[in-house]
């Protein structure tokens, strides 16, 4: 599966909850990440993005296992996760007056 970008959503400051879309061909995937994850996943980014453009087998393995022990695939999949489970409730009167 090839995601492309989608739109930014908005964020939620009582989650702290950055709520975005991906497309998958011609389907919206909505998505989220909270700011804790997205701390822990700008470090990952930057180490990587200042290591030489040819890694070695060990290299990416040490990668993979530091994503993998600060359970960032695992926080990214909770919230999007969540952010399901609240997108198919049902709106109630008092919040449809919000929008």
């Amino acid at each position: 599966m090839t995601l492309a970008r989608g739109s930014i959503e908005g964020y939620e400051f009582d989650r702290m909850v950055l709520k975005f879309s991906m497309l998958d061909g011609a389907r919206e995937v909505p998505c989220a990440v909270s700011a804790s994850a997205m701390d822990d996943l700008e470090r990952v980014l930057l180490e990587i993005s200042h290591s030489p453009s040819e890694v070695s087998n060990d290299q990416l393995d040490a990668l993979r296992q530091e994503i993998e022990s600060r359970g960032l695939l695992f926080k990214v999949r909770v919230l999007g996760s969540q952010v399901r489970q609240e997108e198919s409730k049902p709106v109630s009167e008092k919040e449809k007056r919000k929008l």
